[in-house]
């Protein structure tokens, strides 16, 4: 498995191994972070034949703050990219309050996105995706690459 580093800011860490795109967010996101995934995210369907999976890692200290700009940045990108990508699991990592609190947030904005799931764990989040049939690797290959995007992403509250 070969992890490919895309972009490396305080507000995200961003990689892929073939149609597996993985993010790892920090605190401060900001435009450059954005156009960075659907950059990504355009390359890759372009370059291979397939739907992406995608597995973003919210971490507990980390919380993004999204200012109006950049949600708006999102909400083009989601739109431009949705037919690219048959799975997205968002993992918020932490017990706690503000864990839970973050993934029911997520869960309720998601609730009628058939593509996207919020999970608490690597596991969960492996488990749903491999369901999906989209990815050509492994359970245990899936889950070292999403452990490999955690150990670099060393700027985003790691």
């Amino acid at each position: 498995m070969v992890l490919n580093q895309a972009h490396d800011s305080d507000g995200l860490w961003l990689g892929h191994t073939g149609r597996l795109v993985l993010q790892v967010w920090g605190s401060n996101v900001v435009e450059s972070d954005i156009v960075a995934v659907g950059g990504l995210f355009r390359r890759l369907s372009a370059e291979s034949a397939g739907l992406l999976a995608t597995v973003s890692i919210i971490r507990p200290k980390s919380l993004p703050k999204i200012s109006p700009e950049v949600r708006r940045l999102v909400d083009e990108m989601t739109k431009q990219n949705v037919d690219s990508v048959g799975a997205s699991a968002n993992i918020v990592e932490g017990s706690g309050f503000i864990a839970a609190g973050a993934r029911a947030i997520l869960t309720g904005m998601l609730i009628f996105d058939k593509k996207t799931r919020t999970f608490s764990s690597v596991q969960d989040a492996v488990k749903w995706i491999q369901g999906m049939a989209l990815m050509p690797m492994d359970g245990a290959q899936m889950t070292e690459a999403i452990e490999e995007a955690r150990s670099r992403a060393t700027r985003q509250g790691g």
